[in-house]
């Protein structure tokens, strides 16, 4: 037990010594909290969901769910401790490479250790960062009670700008002792878990936002990534109908996707366009981009054209869909591009279709037999995947009825074959009586 303390002590020293890369995080958790590392730094191989590692005390691997996301240029990994067991962890990053000091490349791992104290959480989060396209946008947070007793979670969404500009993103990732005024407070029996609602509140200003979350002498923060904070013209007017895009592809390839964006008001709206951040711009190509008349009630057809580059790596951004009257829509669109990635082509993913809050019905589609198959665009309707062209029947394979064709034929050359074999024997079968009879007339 020593040696592995001593071991794990001089790894916590060694390692900021190693890279030149940032790393922020706190080295102690108490059970049930949630751990947020920030890594800063140039990547010239992005970090992989595939790559992350988890291990207790250097060399057991322990399953731990947790969340990858890159947020301008910098790299953030979220997970909870909730139900491991206290001791000394390890987040292992493989697999990347990154600059070191000197100019130098290294692909050295990348190993955070932290510990998980024998103490319980007042509560636990989930999740501990995610990104939100508008400051108008409601967004959720799960959590959880894990005291024997009812407690009150205060929730602050506006950390004091002093408290901020003090402790910068570490001090704000791990809070203060400081009081702060809480602007929402959720009440939460023993043990119970729910998800509550939150949104920003005249909020004009994108970027990292802190939620600060607090209980007796318990702090937890949580991060919420704001895309735009523009003004909605008629909220939820218009829409896409999937908010969210998650695109694996192969390196130097290309595929594409299908977006509805969807006008539910009462109004037209003219000479719609659609906007392509600058880190997609090189991977993504829109169609159509612009469309005149934007009627109610109306759905467009977008599709998406990805094509990907030598480098495995993973971008995002959100695409935004903006009328001449300023109202908008976003989607957003994670691509990971893996080497060696081989789609499943020939199977249909009902997750990996357009997913449609209509029935099939309504979107004047139908569903295809089993023994049918659609010609054409299919899409998830709220009812199941729905055929928006023609059901045909599928073409039978002739291989069933040639191998019948064929042993019918073995079957009659096999008796033709006995037929004639038996035919000849009995015909050159000699009759001795007939040929005594025979010697005998003459």
């Amino acid at each position: 037990m020593k040696k592995e303390l001593l071991i794990f002590a001089f790894v916590l020293l060694f390692i900021p010594l190693v890279f030149s890369i940032q790393i922020e995080t706190d080295s102690e958790l108490n059970l049930g909290e949630t751990l947020v590392v920030k890594f800063s730094g140039n990547f010239y191989e992005p970090i992989l969901e595939n790559d992350v590692y988890f291990y207790r005390n250097i060399y057991t691997a322990v399953p731990l769910e947790f969340e990858l996301l890159k947020i301008e240029g910098d790299y953030y990994i979220s997970a909870s401790s909730l139900g491991k067991t206290p001791g000394n962890y390890s987040l292992v990053v493989k697999n990347s490479k990154y600059s070191v000091a000197g100019g130098q490349k290294s692909s050295q791992d990348i190993i955070i250790n932290f510990t998980i104290l024998e103490d319980f959480a007042e509560f636990s989060t989930n999740p501990g960062i995610q990104i939100l396209a508008n400051s108008q946008d409601s967004f959720y947070l799960e959590i959880q009670n894990l005291k024997d007793n009812q407690i009150i979670v205060s929730v602050d969404k506006n950390p004091s700008i002093e408290q901020e500009d003090q402790g910068g993103f570490f001090e704000s990732l791990f809070g203060s002792n400081e009081d702060t005024s809480a602007e929402n407070q959720f009440v939460f029996k023993t043990n119970e878990k729910k998800q509550i609602k939150l949104e920003f509140e005249n909020l004009t200003e994108t970027g990292l936002r802190t939620i600060q979350l607090s209980s007796g002498n318990f702090t937890q923060n949580v991060f919420v990534y704001v895309l735009s904070s523009e003004e909605k013209l008629e909220t939820e007017k218009i829409y896409f109908e999937q908010k969210f895009f998650n695109v694996s592809m192969a390196v130097n390839s290309e595929t594409e996707i299908i977006l509805y964006l969807k006008n539910s008001g009462a109004k037209d709206f003219e000479n719609v366009t659609l906007v392509i951040p600058d880190s997609l711009k090189e991977y993504v190509s829109v169609s159509p981009d612009f469309f005149e008349f934007f009627e109610n009630n109306e759905t467009q057809k977008i599709i998406l054209n990805f094509s990907s580059k030598s480098n495995s790596e993973t971008i995002s951004g959100a695409i935004k869909a903006q009328t001449s009257d300023n109202a908008f829509a976003y989607v957003d669109i994670s691509i990971e591009i893996i080497e060696g990635f081989v789609p499943e082509d020939s199977v249909v993913n009902q997750n990996e279709l357009p997913k449609i809050t209509k029935m099939c019905e309504e979107l004047n589609g139908s569903f295809c037999a089993k023994s049918q198959k659609c010609s054409g665009e299919q899409v998830t309707a709220s009812n199941g995947i729905c055929c928006l062209a023609e059901c045909v029947e599928k073409k039978k394979s002739p291989a069933g009825k040639i191998i019948g064709w064929i042993i019918v034929a073995i079957l009659v050359a096999l008796y033709i074959w006995f037929y004639l074999n038996k035919y000849k024997k009995t015909k050159s079968k000699i009759n001795l009586l007939e040929i005594a009879e025979g010697k005998k007339k003459k």
